[in-house]
């Protein structure tokens, strides 16, 4: 008699009505149409700027921003005492899941990463030096554009032994993973 194969197990999918997909009472975007409108006024000589090139103005400066934290291994420290943003791989707590290939056997399959010994490399946007100068920057949040994920990973990928291991507590690790 032939023994029947057991369905592959169904793995939970996200659930569209959580928090993160609803509506938010903050917004995480730099340039919005008030910031423009007020820059506007305040710059009087650079009026005859159009909201597009407004952003295009702003991307130049990120890109600024972005190239020099990928390409320094200390990172960048903002002005006016907004905080620094580096690269530096953080110990992971918790199972890494491969999820296409669990999707695929239907069970968990653990991602093995060997570039980077078990460590998640993230970007870590630190306000500890700031916290004297700008009280206000503990209110701030920060939220990576696609353009920072990307370039980030790739230079994680070319040259691992550029970033050191940032020290968080479990704490911090957990903050860093509700900002997704």
């Amino acid at each position: 008699m032939l023994k029947q194969k057991e369905p592959k197990k169904q793995r939970r999918k996200n659930d569209l009505s959580g928090p993160r997909f609803r509506p938010k009472e903050y917004t995480t975007k730099l340039i919005t149409n008030e910031l423009y409108k007020e820059w506007k006024s305040k710059n009087r000589q650079f009026s005859y700027l159009t909201y597009s090139e407004f952003k295009e103005v702003w991307w130049m400066l990120c890109e600024l921003i972005i190239d020099t934290t990928v390409n320094e291994t200390e990172g960048v420290r903002i002005p006016y005492y907004l905080g620094d943003f580096s690269l530096g791989y953080v110990k992971t707590y918790e199972k890494l899941v491969d999820n296409a290939a669990s999707n695929l056997v239907g069970e968990d399959i653990p991602y093995i990463n060997t570039h980077t010994n078990g460590k998640s490399g993230k970007i870590i946007w630190s306000v500890s030096h700031s916290r004297k100068k700008n009280n206000a920057c503990l209110l701030y949040a920060f939220h990576a554009c696609k353009r920072f994920k990307a370039k980030a990973s790739g230079s994680f990928f070319k040259t691992p032994e550029k970033y050191k291991d940032a020290k968080l507590t479990k704490w911090q690790i957990s903050l860093i993973k509700s900002n997704k």
